[in-house]
């Protein structure tokens, strides 16, 4: 459990010293919430780097100072966690390439919004805004991150606009199977909570194409007599 921000810092400082190379890192989970005050502590934290020799190396790196790798769990498998590497005193990290769930990615516009956190001599790290940190947290499964969708929408930490911009954008740019995660939990957060999620209905009509589209090509590959 990390509670505190320093913790955060001063493990960074430890990848700093035993970096070799210059690198950009991500935080998108409870470790970005807790440093945009949205978090008073995480379980863990996600870290994403966008090239995959970075993702090599900072796994090699962390594993030099006392992180082992343990095998993502069934309630991991969902969205392809690259690795989770813990420690004894009580650091977890979860660890990702470039993307969550096979299919959401940290794009462009995610890391230029995405504000600097810390600097060393190698390593800087950024973490992403609170309406991207809904984004990524509205395809997972674990434990709190549906407390936490619900805690950002309710603190008005989450900008509708960039909400749909960054999923009509990920839409565009890969697979678009995980609209039909996204919709699911927005629609959940909607019902259980009583909220209203301006977006809804638009999510819900890409869905819907995203659905026919799916039955059509289902449909298609099937013989000509049991169409």
């Amino acid at each position: 459990m990390i509670e505190d921000v320093k913790d955060i810092l001063r493990l960074f400082d430890e990848i700093d010293t035993a970096l070799t190379q210059r690198m950009n890192m991500y935080l998108i989970g409870g470790g970005a919430m807790m440093f945009n005050n949205n978090k008073s502590f995480t379980k863990d934290l996600d870290m994403i780097v966008r090239e995959k020799d970075e993702f090599l190396t900072l796994e090699g790196l962390l594993m030099d100072i006392g992180f082992t790798a343990n095998r993502p769990t069934k309630e991991y498998c969902r969205f392809n966690l690259s690795n989770i590497l813990i420690r004894d005193d009580g650091y977890r990290i979860d660890l990702f390439h470039d993307k969550v769930c096979k299919k959401l990615h940290l794009s462009g516009r995610m890391a230029n919004r995405s504000v600097k956190r810390y600097e060393g001599d190698r390593l800087t790290v950024f973490s992403i805004v609170p309406s991207d940190i809904f984004v990524f947290k509205s395809i997972t499964d674990r434990a709190g991150d549906l407390t936490d969708c619900h805690s950002m929408i309710d603190e008005m930490k989450v900008d509708w606009n960039i909400v749909l911009e960054e999923i009509e954008g990920q839409v565009e740019e890969g697979e678009d199977v995980w609209i039909t995660w996204f919709y699911d939990r927005i629609a959940t957060l909607s019902e259980k909570f009583d909220l209203y999620i301006p977006i809804l209905d638009r999510i819900s009509k890409m869905n819907d194409r995203f659905l026919e589209r799916w039955e059509e090509e289902m449909i298609s590959k099937l013989p000509e007599d049991e169409r």
